[in-house]
Formats: structure tokens, sequence, C-alpha cells
């Protein structure tokens, strides 16, 4: 939308996600035959806030997602995530395809963290890139 072009996606499952700072607008995908739920709209605190409620009612999307706040920061000098508080654990349904996460840990049970980490337990910092790949 910033750019003044739209595109069309079908059949995409947005599941699982974390998204940071969306404000007043989510995951906008026109076409029926796309699914969008079981998401976390992370809000940087202080910032405006996702109002999934409201999401909800427009779109019919979202029906198990939620939100949270926190402040997200990411050193390109080291790879560091920064977060404020840690993000929280959010069970998600496994999909079939979902077999890995970001550091390449299986994702095996019935139920896996939303985003690309898995279970961070609490951790406010994660290293995602190693020193040797700068």
């Amino acid at each position: 939308l910033e750019t003044n072009r739209h595109s069309t996606c079908e059949h995409n499952r947005v599941h699982g996600n974390v998204f940071y700072g969306f404000g007043d607008r989510g995951p906008d995908m026109p076409k029926a035959e796309n699914t969008s739920d079981y998401n976390v709209f992370l809000n940087p605190a202080g910032g405006a806030s996702f109002d999934l409620t409201a999401w909800r009612q427009r779109t019919g999307r979202e029906a198990h997602s939620a939100t949270s706040a926190a402040r997200m920061s990411l050193s390109t000098v080291d790879g560091r995530l920064h977060q404020e508080p840690a993000i929280p654990n959010f069970p998600v349904p496994r999909l079939p395809v979902m077999t890995f996460d970001f550091f390449a840990t299986p994702r095996v049970d019935t139920k896996t963290a939303a985003g690309p980490f898995g279970d961070t337990n609490g951790k406010t910092e994660i290293t995602i890139q190693h020193e040797n790949r700068k």
C-alpha cells in the first residue's frame, strides 16, 4: 500500500507468526481462499496498539490470535535481537510444514511457539547472527 501497488495472493496460510508494530493494520489478504490465524501482534510499548477485535470484525480472520506489548530492536553490529519484555511463548498448532525453527531446532509436537525462534524460554535477547558470518 505504501507504493500504491497491489498484488493478489491466493491459497496462503499466514499462521504462527509474530508481527511487530502493525499499528492499525494487519495482514490484508483479500481473497477468501487465504487464511490468517494463530498469530501474535506485538505492539511497541507506548506505540499505537493493533485493535485485534476490530480486525476480526472487519476480516473474519485471526479468531485465535493474540496481542502483546514490547519493544524490539536489532543490532546490525552483533546480530542480537533485543526485546523488552520478552515475547510471551504463544503456543499454536504446528502445521505439517513447520518442521524446524530459525535455529534448525526440530518442531515435533502438535503445538509450537509462534514466531521463528521456537521456545525462547523468556529470553530478552536472542543472537541471530554468528560471529563468523559477519
